[in-house]
C-alpha cells in the first residue's frame, strides 16, 4: 500500500512555520549550530594540548637521557595531531 503526498500543502506549511519559530525561540536545539559550537571546543582543546606535548616532547630531546621517553612522547604527539585532523576535517566537512 502507498500513499501520495503532495509537496507544499497546507500541513506541511504549517509544520516548517512551527520548526521555524521553535528554533527562534529558543525551544528546539539548532543541531548544526550545536555540532559546530562542540566540534571547536574540540579543536580548541586538542590544539592546546598538542601545544603542550610539543613543548614536553622538545624538552626531553633536549635531556641527555630522555631518549625512550621522547620515542613515547611523539607517540602521544602524533595521537593528538591525529585526533586535531580528525575534528577539523568533521568542522569544515
Amino acid at each position: 500500500m502507498a500513499y501520495v503526498e503532495y509537496r507544499g500543502n497546507s500541513l506541511e506549511q504549517y509544520e516548517e512555520a512551527l520548526e521555524k519559530e521553535q528554533l527562534a525561540s529558543g525551544e528546539k536545539p539548532d543541531v548544526k549550530k550545536w555540532q559546530g559550537e562542540t566540534l571547536r571546543q574540540e579543536r580548541e582543546f586538542f590544539q592546546d594540548r598538542l601545544d603542550e606535548e610539543r613543548e614536553t616532547l622538545q624538552v626531553l630531546r633536549l635531556e641527555a637521557e630522555g631518549g625512550h621517553k621522547a620515542k613515547a612522547q611523539e607517540g602521544v604527539v602524533h595521537f593528538f595531531e591525529e585526533k586535531l585532523r580528525r575534528v577539523e576535517h568533521d568542522l569544515y566537512v
